[in-house]
């Protein structure tokens, strides 16, 4: 389950500022094409509600949703967007 700052993994580097992500400590955490599909579902929700939905908030969607579609439990985001 997600606690605390998880979702700094999601960040990207920028000029100077170096993220989580890109950390050697952190690779290979996620797979980029891992990185890739989460910035494609980011993309289409912020398309169809822009500035609502938080980062930790993708992040629990996409874990319930891989998770539910490995054959694993199914259980409900909570619709919340902070």
């Amino acid at each position: 389950m997600l606690q605390g700052c998880d979702a700094s993994i999601l960040l990207d580097s920028t000029p100077g500022n170096p993220a989580e992500k890109d950390s050697v400590v952190n690779n290979p955490s996620l797979r980029q094409k891992a990185f890739e599909l989460i910035d494609q579902a980011k993309a289409e929700i912020e398309a169809a509600c822009p500035q609502t939905v938080s980062c930790g908030r993708y992040l629990s969607i996409c874990h319930c949703d891989s998770t539910c579609d490995l054959g694993g439990i199914s259980y409900a985001v909570p619709p919340r967007t902070t």
